[in-house]
């Protein structure tokens, strides 16, 4: 997770996609993912919690308008071919729900 903020903090996007499940990456787009990367200020990163295949964190970040912002997610990963891959995530009050 952490190199994937990482990641999003230096608009590394190759890194992005190749660490994002195979089966996932269709659904964003390059031009997408290098926009949301580039259009904010990134500030930290909080991990709120992790078990094995979960990680629950909090991204500070300041969005185009220069307006504080925080993505919350719960993010669900896989381990193939000795690697981590980003599978999906529960964004938001949808976490609160038990999601």
């Amino acid at each position: 997770m952490r190199s994937r903020y990482s990641a999003y903090v230096t608009a590394a996007i190759e890194y992005l996609i190749a660490t994002t499940h195979g089966s996932k990456r269709s659904q964003s787009s390059k031009k997408e993912i290098e926009q949301w990367a580039k259009t904010n200020s990134w500030q930290r990163l909080e991990v709120v919690h992790t078990e094995t295949f979960t990680v629950e964190f909090k991204a500070y970040f300041k969005d185009r308008s220069s307006k504080p912002q925080i993505h919350h997610e719960k993010s669900t990963f896989v381990f193939e071919r000795g690697n981590w891959f980003y599978l999906d995530g529960v964004f938001g009050d949808e976490i609160e729900k038990g999601g």
